[in-house]
């Protein structure tokens, strides 16, 4: 065998078509061909070999690779012939670049004129309209005092036409008014006002006044162009004006300017972006020359990158051909990203090609190292504890999370038995649970942690956690260690405890739920537990309250009475809440007599807890299963039908108590309602007499009165104590007291049919009243004798907001609303109840 291979690097002129490779005729590039000057080694012979095709493949350029016929094409066009395609697209480039901008600044012109045109009309027919909205509700007010006497008829007309006379907005702006027929009733305080202009007509021959009722009574307001000449000046100048009706003096109030000087305003905004739209087009025509002058730069520029370089790199090529290696590439031209780039340095690389291979061994070693201490930060920094091992199982590596459990730091693990360090146990037996690198190292494949596992620490510390363990293997598969992650999973027990013990209880009350319930009556029905009572527990009036007081106080009711029930049980009996108001006590070994001593300390008990005003009520049946043979659910329901039968009478007695605490506590808390109530109660009463009414419907007559804004109860204080005037919400929520008072006494039997009476007391006879919207003798006489009792007594009443009326003009009212708001029959009733007593009491 002999030692020597000669490597000999040629470049042929010719076409070499051998494959997989072909080169450009005229490029002047090659080959390595192998010539053995004597008999080598095969491994020899492979190596050169495959760095001779190595040399090859990266010394030829991507397109010099592709047989394409458009590639063979764009590769015959010279390379100025290419310049000067690609120079007359950046051209046209930028000529279309221009003209979209152009037009777009075009577009952009029209739509800022049309926008300002609008915008400015648009603000002045605000301006107008707000003036006479302005003078509409100056108008209403006036007209508010005559409503309530303060002014006359006439009183009222003068005064607002005296008021808007003086008016004046923007400098110049004034108001004029002239009646539906035509009469001038306001115009500068001129000889026009008392005169009929109904046939006045502008400068173009328009009746203006006449079009001006006219756009008023047809559409209540609206807008007019006219004509006037200015003061001074003979030729008419449009002007644009706004109308509006005034319904309660049939008069048509408006106001009007030129609009010259919008249209001057119009004009001005419009030279304005005129001057704009020239300003874009001379600074697009700018940048369109910046652009072709670059352009032409840029090309002149890449002209040159090429034309130098290419030199170079066929200078240093055809060195290489004739053997001098040492010379190098500029590196300016191998760091460019271009076919030159890639062409130096693929010649570069023929040059390099053994050395580099020796290089990239060297290299590749060198990030094997880097990829070790790379693994060995990435797992001290992630989040769940890794220990390796080798495949004697100690200690190789730790990360920082697992010396924070564990408690050992790397530097006193490193070396030690794995089991030293890892100390795991059972949660419940307390006993060793199984390694869980040597299962995984024996196994060979991963493993998981047993269930309920603790780590002893090395302070003796316990915590739980959740692992697996996966050998590790080499390149030939052989094991050469373990790795085992595990986590703190403290928190996840806690939410798991958290969310069985939601899943068993009822979350407002604290006590096992209907679910609960359901498995617990199915593992106490044996036999060991007879007698074994079942107690159902209705809460009485929850509804009753809820209306009354509110969700809060109801829900303070039912924790009062889960407070009672579980103090009172014994600690082997089970309390659950199975419904809204429903609970169920299960008494395993329990007879029904022990279970009624137990069901009479919990009346007791609940006689003594207090919520606030409310009554604690609950109706209590109890059954108790005596025999194997008996069928629980029989069991369940006898207890559900007693508890029922004594809550008709219990539920009766606990809504009527209720509803005395009601009333007790609304005139507690509001003295004000109080009077109000007994007042209305009495007039009530004084009212039915008049009337010959029967006792009986006296009676109830009396007792609805006093009752009739119960439902008040559940309005804020803050809202039924206002000094001022209600807002809209404010009132909205009021109206639902007669509802809230229907339901209130509705629960109760014996006030059955006063929550019908009270339900309706704001009706009104002409129907537009609430809640129903009843009307006439739909409307229960009760009703109707309570809706003015209750007015009457409001209008007379000293309240913070307004002054009492005078028992006069009490009656008035009353009269002026018969018919509408009252029922005739009983305004007269009242009428002469309060004529004889003069309003007393």
């Amino acid at each position: 065998m002999y030692s020597s291979v000669d490597v000999e690097i040629r470049f042929n002129k010719v076409l070499w078509k051998s494959a997989p490779y072909s080169y450009w005729e005229s490029g002047g590039f090659g080959f390595f061909a192998v010539r053995s000057k004597g008999p080598i080694s095969g491994m020899a012979t492979l190596f050169v070999q495959k760095i001779s095709n190595m040399i090859c493949y990266h010394s030829i350029p991507l397109l010099e690779r592709r047989n394409l016929k458009l590639f063979k094409f764009i590769n015959n066009i010279k390379f100025k012939a290419k310049l000067n395609v690609f120079v007359a697209l950046i051209f046209s480039l930028i000529i279309l670049v221009s003209a979209i901008l152009l037009y777009n600044a075009y577009l952009g012109k029209q739509d800022d004129l049309e926008f300002i045109d609008q915008t400015i009309r648009n603000n002045y027919d605000r301006n107008i309209k707000d003036q006479v909205d302005n003078v509409i509700t100056l108008l209403d007010g006036i007209y508010e005092k005559y409503d309530s006497g303060e002014l006359t008829f006439a009183e009222a007309q003068t005064l607002g036409a005296d008021l808007v006379r003086d008016l004046r907005y923007d400098g110049e702006g004034y108001f004029w008014i002239d009646t539906i027929d035509g009469v001038n009733v306001v115009l500068l305080g001129s000889d026009t006002e008392g005169t009929n202009r109904y046939n006045f007509f502008d400068s173009n021959g328009v009746p203006v006044v006449k079009k001006c009722i006219k756009i008023a009574l047809e559409s209540e307001s609206g807008y007019i162009d006219y004509w006037f000449p200015k003061a001074n000046q003979t030729q008419p100048v449009m002007k644009r004006g706004y109308v509006k009706l005034f319904v309660p003096f049939n008069w048509v109030v408006g106001t009007g300017n030129y609009i010259d000087d919008i249209n001057k305003s119009i004009e001005d905004k419009r030279k304005d972006i005129d001057t704009a739209f020239q300003n874009q087009i001379f600074a697009i025509s700018v940048l369109f020359l910046l652009l072709i002058i670059g352009t032409i730069s840029l090309v002149s520029f890449f002209a040159k990158s090429i034309t130098i370089p290419l030199q170079k790199t066929t200078h240093l090529a055809n060195l290489i051909s004739n053997g001098v290696l040492d010379e190098h590439i500029d590196n300016n031209i191998k760091k460019r990203k271009d076919e030159i780039g890639q062409l130096a340095t693929s010649i570069e690389k023929m040059r390099n090609s053994i050395k580099q291979l020796i290089d990239a061994l060297t290299e590749n070693a060198k990030m094997l190292e880097l990829e070790k201490e790379l693994f060995g930060t990435t797992l001290k920094s992630i989040g769940d504890a890794v220990i390796s091992t080798d495949q004697n199982e100690n200690i190789v590596l730790m990360n920082t999370v697992s010396e924070e459990l564990t408690g050992w730091k790397q530097e006193e693990a490193s070396g030690k038995p794995f089991e030293e360090v890892f100390k795991i146990i059972n949660e419940y037996t307390r006993e060793k649970c199984v390694n869980p690198v040597t299962k995984a190292l024996q196994l060979k494949k991963v493993v998981s942690l047993e269930n309920h596992a603790v780590l002893i620490t090395k302070n003796g510390d316990g915590i739980p956690i959740e692992d697996s363990a996966s050998p590790i293997t080499d390149m030939n598969g052989n094991i050469i260690g373990a790795v085992l992650v595990f986590r703190d999973v403290t928190d996840q027990k806690e939410k798991q405890k958290k969310i069985e013990y939601l899943s068993y209880h009822d979350q407002l009350t604290g006590l096992f739920n209907r679910h609960f319930f359901a498995e617990e009556i199915k593992r106490l029905d044996v036999d060991r537990n007879l007698p074994f009572t079942i107690a159902m527990v209705d809460v009485n009036g929850l509804k009753l309250t809820n209306d009354a007081f509110g969700h809060e106080v109801g829900d303070l009711l039912l924790q009062s009475v889960a407070k009672v029930l579980k103090s009172e049980c014994r600690a082997e009996d089970i309390v659950s809440r199975i419904g809204g108001d429903e609970f169920v006590i299960l008494l395993p070994r329990t007879s029904s007599v022990e279970a009624e001593l137990i069901i009479k300390r919990i009346y007791k008990a609940m006689e003594l807890q207090k919520v606030d005003n409310v009554v604690i009520s609950a109706s209590i049946g109890w059954e108790t299963k005596e025999s194997s043979h008996d069928d629980i659910r029989e069991v369940f329901a006898k207890a559900e039908d007693f508890m029922y039968r004594k809550k008709i009478t219990e539920s009766q007695s606990m809504r009527n108590q209720t509803i005395k605490v009601i009333m007790h506590t609304l005139h507690e808390a509001n003295a004000r309602e109080k009077i109000h109530s007994e007042r209305v109660s009495k007039l009530c009463r004084k009212i039915g007499e008049a009337m010959k009414l029967d006792n009986e419907v006296i009676k109830e007559l009396e007792l609805a009165g006093l009752m009739h804004d119960i439902g008040k109860i559940a309005i804020n204080n803050d809202i039924l104590n206002k000094p001022g005037k209600l807002t809209e919400a404010e009132y909205e929520e009021v109206k639902k007291h007669p509802e809230i008072s229907y339901h209130i006494l509705k629960s109760a039997d014996v006030y059955t049919r006063l929550a019908e009476y009270v339900l309706s007391h704001h009706e009104r006879w002409d129907g537009k009243g609430y809640p129903r919207g009843l009307s006439g003798e739909d409307i229960p006489l009760v009703s109707r004798i309570i809706t003015v009792a209750d007015a009457y007594e409001a209008m007379t009443a000293i309240r913070t907001y307004k002054g009492a009326f005078s028992h006069e003009q009490a009656i008035e009212e009353l009269k002026r609303c018969s018919g509408t708001q009252f029922d005739p029959e009983i305004v007269h009733a009242c009428q002469k109840y309060c004529w004889t007593r003069k309003g007393e009491f």
